[in-house]
């Protein structure tokens, strides 16, 4: 348990794609459990999710699909990202919605933070839940 949160379900993935999904495959199978996409707002969970995935990609519940570029939100408890969290969780350079097309967030232990990336690319996922 962490800050109140289990991990539900933890994808690791393999060599292949087959285990990754694009953001919006990712939600519901996380939704499909009563959970929510990983949410990376403490050190905590930084430390956990360095050591649970290897260096690789993950997504992240944070995305600003319904308001571009102006307020990243949470998937679990559907508040706007803070400008501290901004500054302090995404990595250097970040966001900076190349293309105009990064809605979703990634967190890559090997950047030391999040990432806003196309919601279309595949990553591993972890899912959480509230511990009850």
């Amino acid at each position: 348990m962490i800050n109140n949160f289990e991990c539900q379900k933890i994808d690791h993935g393999t060599s292949d794609t087959s285990a990754q999904e694009r953001y919006a495959a990712a939600d519901i199978d996380c939704l499909s459990s009563r959970a929510y996409l990983v949410s990376v707002k403490t050190l905590e969970k930084h430390q956990l999710l360095v050591n649970l995935t290897e260096r690789r990609s993950v997504w992240v519940g944070c995305d600003d699909i319904k308001q571009e570029g102006k307020f990243f939100v949470w998937k679990d408890d559907g508040q706007m990202m803070t400008n501290s969290e901004r500054v302090n969780l995404f990595a250097v350079g970040e966001p900076n919605d190349v293309g105009g097309y990064e809605d979703c967030v990634i967190f890559y232990a090997g950047n030391n933070g999040l990432l806003d990336t196309p919601c279309t690319e595949k990553h591993v996922y972890v899912c959480e839940m509230p511990y009850r």
